[in-house]
């Protein structure tokens, strides 16, 4: 059986993949990547942001203070905008001129978020976000 996040031949045991894909991942992937996104979103990180690429990679990134527009600007490539979606807890943070540069569909966000969104996506914590 293959890792659904690696694409990895799973050795013993498995792991659920979700909130980062549907099926199974392999220890290594839940270790680093499904449990700190589980934590995240059950807002036990309130200092970082997740970003989810379009080549379905995850960070979890540590942010002092406030999140900058620098470097909002620098992770999603080009100007930010809010994505218009009700959350209590986070904005979604994405490329404002997303779809007139071509940038690719990110399945992550589809997946995990229902969202149709092109380009690399912050997931912020309100209180981080000035």
């Amino acid at each position: 059986m293959k890792c659904e996040i690696c694409n990895k031949e799973i050795k013993g045991f498995t792991n659920n993949a979700y909130p980062l894909k549907d099926g199974v991942c392999c220890d290594e992937c839940n270790e680093k990547l499904v449990v700190p996104t589980r934590l995240f979103l059950a807002g036990c990180l309130s200092n970082h942001i997740l970003i989810l690429k379009t080549d379905d990679s995850v960070e979890l990134r540590c942010v002092e203070g406030k999140l900058s527009l620098k470097e909002s600007q620098e992770i999603v490539e080009g100007y930010i905008e809010l994505v218009p979606i009700k959350n209590d807890k986070f904005f979604f943070i994405v490329n404002e001129e997303g779809l007139l540069k071509g940038l690719e569909e990110n399945e992550l966000v589809r997946q995990m978020f229902g969202l149709d969104v092109v380009g690399n996506l912050i997931v912020c914590p309100k209180h981080l976000f000035e």
